[in-house]
């Protein structure tokens, strides 16, 4: 199983789907795609560090401003339709502070 953090100032995933055999696993692809979309985007447009290791991502973010936020929030809904998909495969907990 995949598992998700997404919180209002990064996320985390690790895990694997085991949807299918390696090379045919949509569910990791499509998890994969998503992550390392929004990564880049917070890469580019917020001040944030990267760890990525053994098969986790990590990424938090430094004092997120409103276009950080939308990016996080985008990933939260994008993995929330996965997940109605596939929820067997893929554990998506959310951490959200309204300040």
């Amino acid at each position: 199983m995949i598992k998700v953090s997404v919180s209002n100032n990064g996320f985390s995933v690790h895990g694997h789907a085991n949807f299918k055999p390696y090379g045919e696993d949509i569910v990791c692809s499509a998890v994969s795609a998503i992550t390392q979309s929004i990564a880049s985007g917070l890469n580019k447009f917020c001040d944030a560090s990267f760890a990525s290791h053994d098969g986790l991502l990590a990424v938090y973010v430094n004092n997120p401003d409103d276009v950080c936020k939308a990016l996080l929030y985008s990933l939260r809904y994008g993995l929330q339709q996965i997940q109605k998909e596939y929820p067997q495969y893929l554990s998506l907990t959310e951490v959200w502070n309204y300040v």
